[in-house]
């Protein structure tokens, strides 16, 4: 295996646990408050319309937590899953860039 592949396959697997990162803490914290909400939204008549929301929404109540400690204020929290989700994207895509330009010149 070439030292190409093996930068690219590195920044592959920073990509995937950035996504992995990111979605455990922006979509659990969404899900759990969208769950709570759900009665509310109900007596209010304000449950969304139309696929692209409604799904999602669905989603969430059926799979959010009712756990109230996944719901703000965790701002602290939250701000350390996504940046370090997000670093480990940019670092994985800068990888398999640097893999794939390696490649390239051979």
């Amino acid at each position: 295996m070439s030292v190409a592949t093996i930068i690219s396959l590195a920044g592959l697997a920073a990509d995937i646990a950035g996504a992995v990162v990111l979605v455990n803490g922006l979509l659990v914290r969404d899900m759990a408050i969208l769950h709570n909400m759900r009665e509310l939204l109900k007596q209010e008549r304000a449950m969304p319309t139309g696929w692209y929301r409604s799904i999602p929404v669905s989603v969430a109540f059926r799979l959010g937590s009712d756990d109230a400690r996944k719901t703000p204020p965790a701002h602290l929290d939250d701000y350390a899953a996504n940046f370090w989700g997000l670093s480990l994207l940019i670092i994985g895509f800068v990888l398999q860039g640097i893999g794939q330009v390696m490649g390239a010149i051979r």
